[in-house]
C-alpha cells in the first residue's frame, strides 16, 4: 500500500519489528501486543500515544492513521 507508506513517512518516523525475533519479544511484552498486524504509535520519549491493530483496507488505514496525535 505504497499510499499508506507515504502518508507514515510524512507524519512519523517508522520502525519496523519482527515481533517473533531479536528485541521483537521483548517489545510485544513491553507494550502488551498481543494480535498482529500491530502498529503503535509512540512519542519521542518512548511512551504509546495510539494503537492500530489488525488488518485494514487502504481507505480505513488512512482513516485511522489521520486520528492518532502527532504531538
Amino acid at each position: 500500500q505504497p499510499e499508506v507508506g507515504k502518508v507514515l513517512n510524512a507524519r512519523f518516523v517508522n520502525l519496523q519489528i519482527d515481533m517473533e525475533k531479536g528485541e521483537g519479544p521483548a517489545v510485544s511484552k513491553q507494550f502488551g501486543i498481543n494480535s498482529f498486524p500491530t502498529m503503535l504509535i509512540l512519542n519521542p520519549d518512548g511512551t504509546k500515544v495510539g494503537s492500530i491493530v489488525g488488518y485494514y483496507p487502504t481507505e480505513r488505514l488512512l482513516d485511522e492513521i489521520a486520528k492518532v496525535p502527532t504531538r
